[in-house]
C-alpha cells in the first residue's frame, strides 16, 4: 500500500496495489497484468495526497456543487492508518452534501480498451442550475497524517528497490556490451 505499483497499458497509465502476497513472493492482483509488463514501484506520499485535495477541494468551492459524489479505492482507506479511513477527504465536508463508497479501484475506457485502476479518488460535484453563493473553506494548519511505515523507512525501502532496479540494468547493460564486442571481434 505504500509504494503502488504503476504500468503502461492501452496508451494510459496504470496504478494498482497488490491485495496479497503468495509464499512464493508473487503477488495476487485485483485484475490481470499481460506477461512481459515493465512494472515500477512508485511512493505514496501523505503530505502531497492531502495537499492535492485541499487543492481541489478549493477549485470545488468555487462551482459550490449541490452534492458530491466521492469514489474511493479501498486500497487508500488502509493507507490512512492512525486516522479515519476517511482522513484525506475531509476537506471535502464543509463544501456540501456527500456520498459515495470504497471500491476494489475504478474501470477508464481508453482507446476502445476497458482498463482497471486502484488506488484512485473519484468526486464528481454537481449541482443544479447557477452556483448559489460560494462556500468558504476554514483553513486548516493540522499536519499530515503518516501512514503505517515512518517516512524515512518508506524512502530507505524505496531508494534500496530503485537502487537495485539500476543495478540489473546495469548487469544486462555490460552483458549486452561483451555480446557486441564478441560479435564485433568475429566479424573483423
Amino acid at each position: 500500500m505504500e509504494f503502488p505499483l504503476f504500468y503502461e497499458h492501452n496508451g494510459t497509465t496504470i496504478l494498482r496495489t497488490p491485495v496479497s502476497s503468495n509464499e512464493d513472493g508473487s503477488l495476487n492482483m485485483t485484475s490481470d497484468m499481460d506477461i512481459g509488463s515493465v512494472v515500477r514501484i512508485s511512493y505514496g506520499d501523505p503530505g502531497t495526497i492531502v495537499e492535492s485535495i485541499r487543492e481541489d477541494s478549493r477549485r470545488l468551492a468555487q462551482f459550490a456543487p449541490d452534492v458530491l459524489h466521492i469514489f474511493s479505492c479501498a486500497a487508500r482507506r488502509t493507507f490512512w492508518t492512525n486516522r479515519e479511513p476517511t482522513y484525506e477527504i475531509e476537506p471535502l465536508y464543509d463544501i456540501s452534501p456527500s456520498c459515495g463508497f470504497f471500491s476494489h479501484g475504478e474501470f477508464l475506457r481508453t482507446k476502445g480498451s476497458l482498463n482497471q485502476h486502484n488506488v484512485t479518488l473519484v468526486i464528481a460535484a454537481m449541482r443544479e442550475g447557477e452556483k448559489k453563493t460560494e462556500v468558504a473553506l476554514p483553513e486548516t494548519q493540522e499536519g499530515y497524517a503518516m501512514s503505517r511505515v515512518p517516512l524515512v523507512s518508506r524512502l530507505a525501502t524505496f531508494i534500496g528497490v530503485t537502487s537495485k532496479e539500476l543495478e540489473n540494468t546495469n548487469r544486462q547493460l555490460a552483458l549486452a556490451n561483451e555480446e557486441l564486442k564478441k560479435t564485433k571481434q568475429g566479424g573483423d
